[in-house]
């Protein structure tokens, strides 16, 4: 059982864990696949989707730190927990974690936003009638801005929740 010693959005958020920190890190590598997070962004993440396992997270984990995210390759997440695990007693753990964006992909995202805009533009001006460029302009919209904008929020809260499950 978990107790929020201290949860504010602008802080980091410190947990005590009813586990010793070696359960707590069994659990971890138990969920874990090893990894560098942020070589999931990378042309090869595609391959590893055909010798996939089925653990929830991808990442490193060391003697007291970790560097979690969400194990998916087509559709990777742009976060990562960072945290660091800290002995209170031989029954009770400290972890210290935050959620941290992988600046490169965001700003890669970001251009590939920019990239689309044009295209967009482009496909626009070549449409006949103003039904068809209502229809590409919704389209686009839900597809390109908005429906990315809450993955991104929702995959976010997922991450945290997916976890505070592994530990509890």
């Amino acid at each position: 059982m978990a107790s929020d010693t201290n949860y504010n959005e602008k802080q980091i958020p410190e947990m005590i864990f009813e586990l010793s920190d070696i359960s707590i890190k069994e659990r971890l590598i138990k969920n874990t696949k090893r990894g560098n997070p942020a070589l999931l962004f990378t042309p090869f993440a595609g391959f590893d989707s055909f010798f996939s396992n089925q653990k929830t997270f991808f990442g490193n984990i060391e003697k007291n730190t970790f560097k979690l995210t969400l194990n998916r390759s087509f559709f990777p997440l742009p976060y990562f927990i960072e945290g660091s695990l800290s002995k209170v007693n031989d029954f009770e753990t400290e972890i210290i974690y935050e959620l941290k964006p992988m600046r490169l992909v965001i700003w890669l995202t970001s251009i590939a936003r920019f990239i689309s805009i044009i295209v967009f533009l482009i496909i626009i001006s070549l449409l006949p009638d103003l039904k068809s460029q209502l229809v590409v302009s919704v389209l686009y919209i839900s597809y390109f801005i908005a429906l990315p904008a809450y993955m991104f929020n929702f995959n976010k809260k997922n991450l945290k929740k997916e976890f505070l499950k592994i530990l509890n």
